[in-house]
């Protein structure tokens, strides 16, 4: 686990169908252009060059985990900080984060840097090609209200949190959520990008009550798999492998001997196992009839469920 590093977004993105278009971009995700540090149109690039550390950015493996390196972190050399390009699932010690400066914001010498507790990225490693993704909503919960004897911030009343049009409809534990489905089908990437785009993240279910209430008012048990936050983290030289949500609490994957597990048969398989040898290792998971299956982050589904803090329109 590398404390002394952080996550800076800046992404390796190829399109959908590498072998028609096998270039290699460098992106931020802020939508930023990249010229500083930019790589583009090198397959296997290996600039050592500033900002990059000697020999990175270099392969698409990561030496110890296998995966590709499709983010990068900022490190101190000798109070020189570099960049290295780094498995998007590898633990590092926090993130830099970067937002518009308001009438607020203080000046430079009152601003302050604050770290998280160990984290992983979120960055894109696959991008569409240029057409329209037409965004369609199949909504499968019941219409009827949900844990009406149960307060929450919310209110008791489906579909009232949110105005944005998703319909989101609320939990007990004050959490809303949203269920989508695309007419293309995208990777888990994709999939945090639609629910970012609406102040969500994808969802994370947290004990076997979340899980059931999944099940019952949104998906996962029509037998379609629907991506879950759950993933794998590795640590950098491979020897330690975890699993989080995206927002940061623990899994939901342990449970005692009167509970049901969540797991489907034979999931989760071993950290090394392929995702049908081309969808890269088992590092993300779905949810289907009500069980969950780990898959390649890079498997094309059109279904994702979103969850974010409720609020009222």
């Amino acid at each position: 686990m590398l404390y002394r590093s952080f996550w800076i977004g800046l992404s390796r993105v190829q399109f959908a169908h590498p072998l028609d278009n096998p270039t290699v971009h460098s992106a931020w995700l802020d939508g930023t252009p990249v010229d500083y540090g930019r790589y583009d149109g090198l397959p296997i690039p290996n600039r050592d060059v500033r900002p990059w550390a000697y020999g990175s950015p270099s392969s698409l493996n990561a030496t110890t985990s296998g995966e590709i390196e499709g983010c990068t972190q900022m490190f101190l050399n000798d109070n020189d900080p570099q960049w290295n390009d780094i498995s998007c699932y590898s633990l590092l010690g926090g993130v830099i984060c970067k937002r518009n400066c308001s009438a607020n914001c203080p000046n430079e010498d009152n601003s302050t840097t604050t770290t998280s507790s160990t984290t992983t990225a979120v960055g894109l490693t696959t991008q569409t090609t240029e057409e329209t993704t037409t965004e369609v909503q199949y909504d499968e919960a019941t219409t009827e209200d949900i844990e009406t004897s149960t307060p929450n911030s919310c209110g008791n009343n489906s579909n009232i949190c949110g105005a944005d049009g998703w319909k989101w409809k609320c939990f007990k534990n004050g959490k809303c959520y949203s269920y989508h489905k695309y007419s293309v089908k995208g990777s888990y990437w994709k999939a945090l990008a639609k629910c970012r785009k609406h102040h969500a993240s994808v969802c994370s279910i947290e004990t076997e009550e979340e899980n059931d209430h999944v099940c019952k008012h949104y998906c996962g048990c029509k037998g379609k798999d629907v991506w879950i936050d759950m993933h794998r983290m590795v640590t950098e030289d491979g020897t330690n492998i975890v699993c989080l949500d995206g927002d940061d609490n623990k899994c939901y994957t342990e449970t005692d001997k009167d509970s049901k597990n969540p797991w489907a048969n034979g999931c989760p398989a071993n950290a090394s196992n392929m995702d049908d040898g081309k969808y890269g290792k088992k590092n993300c998971c779905v949810i289907s009839k009500g069980k969950w299956k780990d898959v390649g982050c890079t498997r094309p589904i059109s279904k994702v469920l979103c969850k974010k803090e409720c609020v009222k329109p």
